[in-house]
């Protein structure tokens, strides 16, 4: 954890006096936040870098509107510290635990279940439909792969110079530890992708970008979606970024011809290359570890 459980007890007292604290625990740590349990019902989400920060701030402008357009239940910010106090040095918010239970716990038979699929197709043809216009005035911004993962602004782009700029980070940053055959490997793919024109036809709307399982929650017996959470990667792109192969069936946005050519090159490509380029820049070993081992296995 980038604090001790006693810093952010302190932050909470001071910015909150009315939230008295019988319990506070440790509930999950990503690669941007750590959140902490309060009296097992409130979810207190601290950034750790500028950049989430910023990305949290864009949520606490965005998500309560945004809540209105949508078939699922998300956070909602009851509390928000900013600016904060001395004892942690980024702003945060708190909220009310949504019931369910994450991917990290769903059983296998859950898997492979179709009665949560049309629930988050449904979700994301409604966010897909949120107005753009709206979005930026809202502060959202174009997804940039660099700026998430170096925390340094970059000016607003094409979603073709975005993914040629996150080509050039990848040679940069991820290419000194990988095979040359690896290497090789990923130029083609990134050359090929980026010499299609009708990779770059979209619409570009508002995108989740990080909707993996472990952001959708159920209520099991019930068979029930009970909420999809973090959006610290909302933001304006490629709709095909959001949508798995399993959700088309239930997704009514736009699909066009290089849909799933697209989703495929995002999922494959994507995932390992941020997880071994953030952790070259931060110093995490087991991340650099991790997208060499996924690499090693999506690239013969």
């Amino acid at each position: 954890m980038s604090q001790t459980l006693d810093h952010y007890r302190a932050a909470i007292g001071e910015n909150f006096p009315t939230v008295l604290i019988s319990t506070l625990e440790y509930l999950s740590e990503g690669w941007e936040s750590v959140a902490c349990l309060v009296n097992g019902h409130l979810v207190f989400r601290f950034p750790k870098r500028d950049v989430a920060e910023d990305g949290l701030r864009t949520e606490i402008r965005l998500l309560s509107e945004l809540a209105a357009h949508l078939p699922l239940p998300i956070p909602r910010f009851d509390y928000v510290a900013d600016p904060t106090g001395q004892h942690v040095p980024f702003a945060f918010v708190g909220y009310e635990l949504l019931p369910g239970t994450s991917s990290m716990n769903w059983p296998d038979q859950v898997m492979e279940a179709n009665w949560w699929k049309p629930p988050v197709g449904a979700f994301l043809t409604a966010l897909h439909t949120f107005p753009v216009a709206r979005a930026r005035e809202l502060g959202v911004r174009p997804i940039s792969l660099r700026a998430k993962l170096t925390g340094k602004a970059t000016a607003p782009a094409s979603w073709h110079e975005i993914l040629s700029d996150f080509s050039e980070l990848t040679r940069q940053q991820a290419f000194p530890l990988l095979s040359d055959e690896l290497q090789r490997q990923l130029d083609r793919r990134f050359e090929r992708f980026l010499a299609e024109e009708r990779h770059f036809a979209f619409e570009p709307v508002l995108v989740h970008a990080d909707l993996w399982k472990d952001h959708i929650l159920l209520k099991m017996q019930e068979q029930q979606v009970s909420g999809i959470i973090d959006f610290g990667d909302v933001g304006i792109g490629d709709p095909a970024m959001d949508v798995w192969p399993s959700l088309l069936p239930y997704y009514s946005g736009k699909v066009d011809e290089t849909f799933q050519t697209r989703h495929a090159f995002y999922r494959q490509l994507f995932p390992p290359l941020n997880a071994l380029i953030f952790g070259q820049i931060y110093d995490e070993r087991e991340l650099v570890e991790e997208g060499c081992r996924e690499l090693s296995a999506f690239i013969p």
